[in-house]
């Protein structure tokens, strides 16, 4: 199982207009992966949209990466996304997957930086 992590920097006051078009976008009859979360910043630096995949493979991951890439507007809001990252990681085994559902009001996204070995 792979992850995508995708940062959305948008204008003030899109955050329904992109979260419609990210809807809309993984709705697509050649979308792969599967929407797993998706949360727009209200404390710390606002104006974003955090957007969580899965994908069964690197094909899809691929495949779904090339479609946001090649796309004249991505996710349905290219007018109002000013930048865009995407990140994609593995899992590790001893973490259990992520699946989907509402967990509370407030999340905490962290970024941990791991030393090898």
């Amino acid at each position: 199982m792979l992850y995508e992590l995708a940062t959305l920097n948008i204008k003030i006051g899109a955050g329904a207009k992109v979260s419609e078009g990210i809807g809309r976008f993984q709705a697509e009859k050649d979308a792969k992966g599967r929407l797993l979360g998706c949360w727009l910043s209200e404390i710390g630096q606002l104006n974003r949209v955090i957007l969580l995949r899965e994908f069964a493979n690197e094909a899809d991951l691929h495949h779904e990466r090339m479609r946001v890439y090649n796309s004249g507007n991505p996710f349905f809001a290219g007018d109002v996304i000013e930048a865009m990252e995407l990140d994609s990681y593995q899992r590790f085994p001893f973490v259990a997957p992520v699946e989907p559902g509402h967990y509370g009001a407030f999340y905490e996204i962290r970024t941990y930086r791991l030393k090898q070995g």
